[in-house]
């Protein structure tokens, strides 16, 4: 009997000291529960506690970044990680329904909005409590509406502010580059070296040769008064040598006016013979792009253009600008072309 009551005794006091030891415990376990989940964030320093992909939220990275499927990685903030941990599953407090599209509009109860049709939908009460933490004036926008409406961030520069201009525009020569050709007497075509357009000439190149009736004669006056200054250079008289002089000068002056050069005419005074054709040359390098000189005899006078030559190694970009963009241009400024036919080719 006695061992009997000994062992409930025993028992008792095991009982009481389970009981006293796992209130102590779970008390205790309270108490030191870490103040990090609890504590409020300091307005203006919401901590980022890591990156996660809104489409795939178990992809979680230490930094921003991209997800392998593209998606551009959103922050999980503390405030609203700490706020979901104190909440039982299934029991987030609603405050009220609201219109997405209009949220001044609110409800007591799920449905859809008169003004717009659209669903309402619920506004959490974790989500205020967060959105209070926040200094005055902020709007908080939700990770998930983040992605969808596309926001990205960068980081702050210093950078000066540039203005583009998109216009179209067409090449165009370059006017200051163009030689026209034509001859000082009236004459006849009578052979033609540049022969078609798109020739490319050189300066000094032969474009044609031309019998002018009135250049032969004025050679033939060249030559005589060349003799004739030869034979008087030791007549008695003065004046009679220095009137043939004259009438040399003179003779000369208007086969250079007739655009004769000084090799021509040094070639005329050694031979002593007048040329039927005189060859005229090109004064510029480029492309013939109008020709006015055919063969065959063709009749021509200083009035008619007879080649055009023009230098394309530079060309002009004639762009066309709206008047309210014209205060955004100033000579000198850089240009870069993109050319319809080489899409991958710039010109600047």
């Amino acid at each position: 009997m006695k061992t009997k009551i000994i062992s409930v005794l025993i028992l008792l006091v095991i009982t009481a000291s389970g009981a006293w030891f796992y209130r102590n415990s779970i008390a205790a376990w309270f108490h030191a529960k870490p103040t990090a989940e609890t504590s409020a964030t300091t307005p203006g320093e919401r901590k980022i506690l890591y990156w996660y992909d809104s489409m795939n939220p178990a992809f979680k990275s230490d930094k921003p970044g991209t997800a392998p499927d593209g998606m551009d990685l959103v922050p999980k903030y503390a405030d609203e990680e700490s706020t979901v941990k104190n909440m039982a599953p299934g029991e987030r407090k609603i405050l009220y329904w609201y219109d997405p599209m209009h949220p001044a509009y609110k409800a007591g109860k799920p449905g859809t909005a008169p003004d717009c049709g659209m669903d309402l939908v619920p506004k959490y009460a974790d989500e205020e409590s967060a959105v209070k933490n926040l200094p005055p004036g902020t709007v908080q926008i939700t990770s998930e509406k983040q992605q969808l409406i596309g926001v990205r961030t960068g980081q702050v520069e210093r950078q000066r502010i540039e203005r583009m201009l998109r216009v179209v525009g067409r090449i165009g020569i370059d006017e200051t580059r163009v030689a026209h050709i034509h001859t000082k007497v009236s004459g006849y075509i009578e052979h033609v070296f540049a022969d078609f357009v798109g020739k490319e000439v050189k300066a000094g190149d032969p474009l044609f040769t031309i019998y002018s009736p009135d250049l032969v004669s004025t050679q033939q006056e060249y030559l005589i008064a060349v003799r004739a200054q030869k034979e008087l250079k030791d007549a008695p008289y003065a004046e009679v040598s220095s009137g043939s002089a004259s009438l040399v000068k003179a003779a000369r002056e208007r086969l250079r006016l007739w655009d004769v050069s000084e090799d021509e005419i040094a070639t005329l005074e050694k031979e002593g013979k007048a040329k039927r054709e005189v060859t005229i040359y090109s004064p510029a390098t480029g492309i013939v792009t109008e020709r006015a000189a055919y063969q065959h005899g063709r009749f021509v006078s200083p009035e008619l253009d007879l080649y055009t030559i023009t230098d394309l190694s530079t060309v002009w970009m004639q762009a066309e600008i709206f008047e309210f963009e014209v205060p955004y241009v100033r000579v000198g400024q850089e240009a870069v072309v993109r050319l319809s036919y080489t899409p991958g080719d710039r010109k600047s």
